[in-house]
Protein backbone atom coordinates (compact mmCIF):
# COMPACT_ATOMS: atom_id res chain seq x y z
CA UNK A 1 0.00 0.00 0.00
CA UNK A 2 1.40 3.58 -0.94
CA UNK A 3 1.63 6.03 1.16
CA UNK A 4 -1.31 8.79 0.96
CA UNK A 5 -0.63 12.09 -0.18
CA UNK A 6 -3.50 14.30 -1.18
CA UNK A 7 -4.37 16.27 -4.34
CA UNK A 8 -2.47 19.09 -5.05
CA UNK A 9 -4.11 22.94 -4.99
CA UNK A 10 -3.88 24.51 -7.90
CA UNK A 11 -1.61 24.00 -11.32
CA UNK A 12 1.78 22.54 -10.80
CA UNK A 13 4.48 24.59 -11.14
CA UNK A 14 8.49 24.07 -10.74
CA UNK A 15 9.42 25.38 -7.31
CA UNK A 16 12.95 26.28 -7.41
CA UNK A 17 15.93 27.58 -5.73
CA UNK A 18 17.05 29.32 -9.34
CA UNK A 19 16.57 33.01 -9.52
CA UNK A 20 15.35 34.90 -13.32
CA UNK A 21 19.08 35.64 -14.75
CA UNK A 22 21.18 34.80 -16.94
CA UNK A 23 21.39 30.97 -15.54
CA UNK A 24 18.53 29.38 -16.84
CA UNK A 25 16.63 32.01 -19.05
CA UNK A 26 14.08 29.50 -19.97
CA UNK A 27 12.77 28.71 -16.93
CA UNK A 28 12.83 32.81 -15.99
CA UNK A 29 8.84 32.96 -16.77
CA UNK A 30 7.55 29.79 -15.40
CA UNK A 31 8.99 29.60 -12.40
CA UNK A 32 7.30 29.30 -9.08
CA UNK A 33 10.10 31.64 -6.49
CA UNK A 34 10.66 30.83 -3.86
CA UNK A 35 11.39 33.30 -0.38
CA UNK A 36 15.01 33.89 0.55
CA UNK A 37 15.55 32.06 3.54
CA UNK A 38 16.67 35.68 4.95
CA UNK A 39 13.31 37.09 4.15
CA UNK A 40 11.41 34.78 5.83
CA UNK A 41 10.85 32.84 9.45
CA UNK A 42 13.63 31.42 10.91
CA UNK A 43 13.66 27.67 9.16
CA UNK A 44 13.35 24.38 11.74
CA UNK A 45 16.44 23.48 10.15
CA UNK A 46 19.09 25.22 7.37
CA UNK A 47 20.24 22.50 4.86
CA UNK A 48 23.53 23.89 3.60
CA UNK A 49 25.97 22.56 0.95
CA UNK A 50 29.18 23.60 -0.74
CA UNK A 51 28.81 24.12 -3.97
CA UNK A 52 30.22 21.66 -6.41
CA UNK A 53 30.19 19.02 -3.92
CA UNK A 54 29.21 15.40 -5.24
CA UNK A 55 26.54 13.72 -2.58
CA UNK A 56 27.84 10.49 -3.09
CA UNK A 57 25.95 8.98 0.19
CA UNK A 58 23.25 11.26 0.22
CA UNK A 59 21.64 13.69 2.35
CA UNK A 60 19.41 12.42 5.07
CA UNK A 61 16.99 15.57 5.51
CA UNK A 62 14.66 14.39 8.79
CA UNK A 63 13.50 10.92 10.44
CA UNK A 64 9.65 10.56 12.03
CA UNK A 65 8.27 8.36 14.42
CA UNK A 66 4.84 7.17 14.66
CA UNK A 67 2.54 7.08 11.80
CA UNK A 68 0.60 3.81 9.91
CA UNK A 69 3.27 2.05 7.88
CA UNK A 70 5.28 3.35 4.89
CA UNK A 71 6.59 6.83 4.72
CA UNK A 72 6.81 8.65 1.62
CA UNK A 73 8.82 12.64 1.61
CA UNK A 74 8.18 15.53 -0.95
CA UNK A 75 9.33 18.57 -1.40
CA UNK A 76 7.04 21.87 -1.44
CA UNK A 77 7.99 25.51 -1.75
CA UNK A 78 7.51 27.96 1.41
CA UNK A 79 4.65 27.84 1.66
CA UNK A 80 3.89 24.33 1.52
CA UNK A 81 1.24 24.57 -1.53
CA UNK A 82 2.96 23.42 -4.69
CA UNK A 83 5.80 20.87 -5.02
CA UNK A 84 9.44 22.03 -5.67
CA UNK A 85 12.48 20.88 -6.98
CA UNK A 86 16.14 21.72 -6.17
CA UNK A 87 18.36 23.18 -8.20
CA UNK A 88 19.86 21.54 -11.46
CA UNK A 89 21.50 18.20 -10.55
CA UNK A 90 20.07 17.84 -7.27
CA UNK A 91 17.10 15.38 -6.34
CA UNK A 92 14.68 15.12 -4.01
CA UNK A 93 13.85 11.66 -3.11
CA UNK A 94 10.96 10.20 -1.47
CA UNK A 95 12.76 8.54 0.91
CA UNK A 96 13.77 12.07 2.24
CA UNK A 97 17.21 11.91 1.12
CA UNK A 98 18.81 14.60 -1.33
CA UNK A 99 21.12 13.36 -3.84
CA UNK A 100 23.40 14.25 -7.07
CA UNK A 101 25.81 17.04 -7.46
CA UNK A 102 25.45 20.43 -5.99
CA UNK A 103 25.72 23.23 -8.70
CA UNK A 104 28.78 25.69 -8.96
CA UNK A 105 26.19 28.48 -10.33
CA UNK A 106 22.57 29.53 -10.70
CA UNK A 107 20.84 29.75 -7.15
CA UNK A 108 20.24 32.30 -4.71
CA UNK A 109 23.21 32.77 -2.80
CA UNK A 110 21.06 34.25 0.13
CA UNK A 111 19.43 30.74 0.32
CA UNK A 112 15.82 29.74 -0.11
CA UNK A 113 12.70 28.58 2.48
CA UNK A 114 11.53 24.97 1.20
CA UNK A 115 8.92 22.98 3.39
CA UNK A 116 9.41 19.14 3.71
CA UNK A 117 6.11 16.58 4.08
CA UNK A 118 6.11 13.32 4.97
CA UNK A 119 2.81 11.57 4.56
CA UNK A 120 2.02 7.50 5.82
CA UNK A 121 -0.57 4.85 4.29
CA UNK A 122 -2.92 5.87 7.02
CA UNK A 123 -3.42 9.49 5.83
CA UNK A 124 -1.38 11.10 8.06
CA UNK A 125 1.11 14.08 6.88
CA UNK A 126 3.65 16.50 8.75
CA UNK A 127 5.80 19.10 7.19
CA UNK A 128 8.98 20.95 8.57
CA UNK A 129 10.41 24.15 6.80
CA UNK A 130 14.26 24.06 5.62
CA UNK A 131 16.03 26.82 4.85
CA UNK A 132 18.60 25.35 1.81
CA UNK A 133 21.74 27.43 1.18
CA UNK A 134 24.89 26.75 -1.21
CA UNK A 135 28.01 27.72 0.28
CA UNK A 136 31.32 28.99 -2.01
CA UNK A 137 33.36 25.87 -3.35
CA UNK A 138 35.56 24.23 -1.11
CA UNK A 139 39.26 25.14 -2.30
CA UNK A 140 42.73 23.75 -0.92
CA UNK A 141 45.93 25.09 -1.21
CA UNK A 142 48.83 22.90 -0.28
CA UNK A 143 51.54 24.92 0.20
CA UNK A 144 55.43 22.42 0.56
CA UNK A 145 55.83 20.77 3.92
CA UNK A 146 59.34 22.09 5.40
CA UNK A 147 60.55 20.22 7.92
CA UNK A 148 64.07 20.29 9.23
CA UNK A 149 65.49 16.70 9.68
CA UNK A 150 65.18 15.45 13.50
CA UNK A 151 63.76 18.77 14.36
CA UNK A 152 61.01 18.73 17.16
CA UNK A 153 57.63 20.40 15.81
CA UNK A 154 55.76 21.44 19.32
CA UNK A 155 53.62 24.45 17.51
CA UNK A 156 51.94 22.36 15.04
CA UNK A 157 51.96 23.59 11.29
CA UNK A 158 49.27 24.05 9.39
CA UNK A 159 50.42 23.81 5.50
CA UNK A 160 47.12 23.40 4.08
CA UNK A 161 45.50 27.32 2.95
CA UNK A 162 41.87 26.41 3.09
CA UNK A 163 38.67 28.79 1.69
CA UNK A 164 35.06 28.28 1.41
CA UNK A 165 33.06 24.78 2.14
CA UNK A 166 30.36 24.17 4.75
CA UNK A 167 31.31 23.55 8.08
CA UNK A 168 33.78 21.52 10.17
CA UNK A 169 36.55 20.65 7.97
CA UNK A 170 38.35 17.14 7.58
CA UNK A 171 41.98 16.08 7.10
CA UNK A 172 43.05 12.78 5.89
CA UNK A 173 46.64 12.62 5.02
CA UNK A 174 46.44 9.10 2.28
CA UNK A 175 48.41 7.44 -0.26
CA UNK A 176 47.43 7.59 -3.80
CA UNK A 177 44.93 4.87 -3.60
CA UNK A 178 43.07 6.71 -0.90
CA UNK A 179 43.88 4.66 2.07
CA UNK A 180 44.60 6.61 5.00
CA UNK A 181 47.87 6.25 6.31
CA UNK A 182 49.86 6.92 9.63
CA UNK A 183 52.50 9.53 10.22
CA UNK A 184 56.21 8.27 9.78
CA UNK A 185 58.33 7.50 13.19
CA UNK A 186 57.00 10.26 15.89
CA UNK A 187 55.59 12.57 13.67
CA UNK A 188 52.02 13.38 14.04
CA UNK A 189 49.03 14.29 11.78
CA UNK A 190 46.28 16.40 13.63
CA UNK A 191 42.85 15.89 12.21
CA UNK A 192 42.76 19.67 11.35
CA UNK A 193 45.56 19.38 9.21
CA UNK A 194 48.48 20.69 11.83
CA UNK A 195 51.68 18.50 12.02
CA UNK A 196 53.68 17.84 15.16
CA UNK A 197 56.05 15.47 16.70
CA UNK A 198 59.87 14.87 15.37
CA UNK A 199 60.80 15.84 12.15
CA UNK A 200 62.37 12.43 10.11
CA UNK A 201 65.81 12.51 8.85
CA UNK A 202 64.52 12.90 5.13
CA UNK A 203 61.53 12.37 3.16
CA UNK A 204 61.72 8.40 1.75
CA UNK A 205 58.51 7.57 4.02
CA UNK A 206 56.64 10.68 3.09
CA UNK A 207 56.34 10.87 -0.51
CA UNK A 208 53.71 10.10 -2.13
CA UNK A 209 51.65 11.03 0.34
CA UNK A 210 48.23 13.35 -0.48
CA UNK A 211 45.72 15.21 1.57
CA UNK A 212 42.20 14.76 1.59
CA UNK A 213 39.89 17.47 2.69
CA UNK A 214 36.54 16.80 3.42
CA UNK A 215 33.25 19.53 4.70
CA UNK A 216 30.43 19.01 6.13
CA UNK A 217 28.34 19.99 2.99
CA UNK A 218 29.63 17.30 0.98
CA UNK A 219 32.74 18.45 -0.71
CA UNK A 220 35.95 16.43 -1.15
CA UNK A 221 39.39 17.36 -2.29
CA UNK A 222 42.76 15.54 -2.81
CA UNK A 223 45.88 17.67 -2.98
CA UNK A 224 49.15 16.09 -3.65
CA UNK A 225 51.75 16.66 -0.74
CA UNK A 226 55.60 18.07 -0.93
CA UNK A 227 57.88 17.40 1.94
CA UNK A 228 61.20 19.22 1.84
CA UNK A 229 63.81 17.78 4.66
CA UNK A 230 66.01 20.47 5.25
CA UNK A 231 69.83 19.74 7.15
CA UNK A 232 69.75 20.06 10.87
CA UNK A 233 70.87 23.37 11.41
CA UNK A 234 74.69 23.95 12.63
CA UNK A 235 76.40 26.85 14.05
CA UNK A 236 79.58 28.58 13.17
CA UNK A 237 81.08 30.54 16.82
CA UNK A 238 83.68 33.16 16.98
CA UNK A 239 84.68 34.84 19.93
CA UNK A 240 84.30 38.64 20.09
CA UNK A 241 86.56 41.05 21.65
CA UNK A 242 86.34 44.75 21.43
CA UNK A 243 87.63 47.84 23.17
CA UNK A 244 85.75 49.72 25.66
CA UNK A 245 84.47 53.01 24.37
CA UNK A 246 85.17 51.20 20.64
CA UNK A 247 81.90 51.37 17.75
CA UNK A 248 81.20 48.19 16.75
CA UNK A 249 82.20 46.42 13.25
CA UNK A 250 79.77 46.25 10.84
CA UNK A 251 78.07 42.85 10.17
CA UNK A 252 79.35 41.46 13.60
CA UNK A 253 77.51 38.02 13.86
CA UNK A 254 79.10 36.05 17.13
CA UNK A 255 76.85 32.66 16.12
CA UNK A 256 76.33 32.21 12.41
CA UNK A 257 73.55 29.44 11.74
CA UNK A 258 73.55 27.47 8.59
CA UNK A 259 70.86 25.01 7.68
CA UNK A 260 67.80 24.30 8.97
CA UNK A 261 64.17 25.66 7.39
CA UNK A 262 63.58 29.23 6.89
CA UNK A 263 62.07 31.70 9.07
CA UNK A 264 64.81 31.23 11.38
CA UNK A 265 64.23 33.41 14.92
CA UNK A 266 67.62 34.11 16.89
CA UNK A 267 67.28 34.99 20.72
CA UNK A 268 70.05 35.53 23.11
CA UNK A 269 70.41 34.84 27.03
CA UNK A 270 72.63 34.76 29.54
CA UNK A 271 75.24 31.43 29.78
CA UNK A 272 72.15 29.03 31.38
CA UNK A 273 70.36 29.76 28.10
CA UNK A 274 67.03 30.58 30.19
CA UNK A 275 67.57 34.42 31.40
CA UNK A 276 67.04 37.13 28.95
CA UNK A 277 70.60 38.33 27.93
CA UNK A 278 71.37 41.87 29.80
CA UNK A 279 74.44 42.92 27.55
CA UNK A 280 76.43 45.54 28.17
CA UNK A 281 75.19 49.00 27.46
CA UNK A 282 75.17 50.58 23.97
CA UNK A 283 75.11 46.99 22.46
CA UNK A 284 72.40 45.45 20.53
CA UNK A 285 71.30 42.11 19.41
CA UNK A 286 69.39 41.68 16.07
CA UNK A 287 67.13 38.71 16.21
CA UNK A 288 66.49 38.49 12.72
CA UNK A 289 70.00 38.03 11.52
CA UNK A 290 72.03 37.69 14.69
CA UNK A 291 73.96 40.77 14.59
CA UNK A 292 75.19 42.55 17.30
CA UNK A 293 75.70 46.47 17.45
CA UNK A 294 76.64 49.99 18.66
CA UNK A 295 78.65 51.67 21.31
CA UNK A 296 80.87 49.92 23.94
CA UNK A 297 80.48 51.77 26.82
CA UNK A 298 84.06 53.11 28.38
CA UNK A 299 83.87 51.45 31.82
CA UNK A 300 82.56 47.93 30.59
CA UNK A 301 85.70 45.97 30.34
CA UNK A 302 84.38 42.42 31.16
CA UNK A 303 83.95 39.20 30.33
CA UNK A 304 81.15 37.17 29.43
CA UNK A 305 78.97 34.18 27.99
CA UNK A 306 76.13 34.35 26.46
CA UNK A 307 73.79 31.80 24.53
CA UNK A 308 72.03 32.53 20.90
CA UNK A 309 69.20 29.99 21.15
CA UNK A 310 67.93 29.50 17.30
CA UNK A 311 64.48 27.93 16.13
CA UNK A 312 63.08 27.13 12.81
CA UNK A 313 59.34 26.70 11.54
CA UNK A 314 60.35 23.14 10.38
CA UNK A 315 61.12 21.95 14.49
CA UNK A 316 64.59 22.95 14.11
CA UNK A 317 66.34 24.00 17.74
CA UNK A 318 69.94 25.12 18.39
CA UNK A 319 72.37 26.11 21.50
CA UNK A 320 75.36 27.83 20.38
CA UNK A 321 77.51 29.88 23.16
CA UNK A 322 79.93 32.32 22.54
CA UNK A 323 82.27 34.70 24.95
CA UNK A 324 82.04 38.07 24.56
CA UNK A 325 85.38 40.29 25.63
CA UNK A 326 85.39 43.79 26.08
CA UNK A 327 89.12 45.09 26.91
CA UNK A 328 90.26 48.24 28.46
CA UNK A 329 89.82 51.56 27.00
CA UNK A 330 92.47 52.59 24.41
CA UNK A 331 94.38 55.29 26.14
CA UNK A 332 97.89 57.07 24.80
CA UNK A 333 100.55 58.51 27.29
CA UNK A 334 104.12 60.57 26.98
CA UNK A 335 106.95 58.44 26.48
Amino acid sequence: MKAYRPPLVGSLFVASMLVASTFYPAFADNMATSVPASESTNPTKMLVFTAGASLVDGYKTFKVSGGTGNISFALYDAQGTKEARLPADLTFGADGVIRGTVPLSGFNPEGMLYTIKAFDEGGGVTSKKVGFKINPPLDVIAEPIRLTAGGNIVVPIYPFKISGGTGKIDTTFVDKAGAPVSAPGRLAFGKEGGITGRAPDDATELNGMQVRITDEGGAVIARNISWIINPPMTAEVMKVVLTAGGVLPRDLIPVKVTGGTSAIKLSIFEKDGSTPAALPDGIVFNEINGSLAGNVSLNDAMEKHYVVKAVDQGGGVLDAKFTLQINKRLEMSDL
